[in-house]
């Protein structure tokens, strides 16, 4: 996943555009992903890292990150690609 610095955070493309879509009120994000990557998005927005990991973010806003990502894997549905 591609990062990107933008409001004083280091985080994935990814999120940093759902967030957008979410300010701007699109309420369900479909995201067309590879079988073989589909856990590494699940693990993104399903269950995101420990707050108290201390390589993620800077400490005072690692709870409210751990928080924003949980709230916005809720708009966000994975769907796998198939090939014929």
């Amino acid at each position: 996943m591609f990062p990107v610095f933008t409001d004083g955070s280091l985080k994935p493309l990814i999120v940093n555009t759902i967030e957008q879509l979410v300010e701007a009120g699109i309420e369900t994000i479909v995201i067309v992903v590879q079988q073989e990557d589909i856990s590494q998005f699940r693990r993104l927005f399903e269950s995101p890292v420990d707050p108290h990991n201390e390589v993620l973010l800077y400490k005072d806003r690692k709870t409210h990150y751990v928080g924003k990502l949980r709230d916005l894997g809720r708009h966000v549905h994975l769907c796998v690609v198939s090939y014929f």
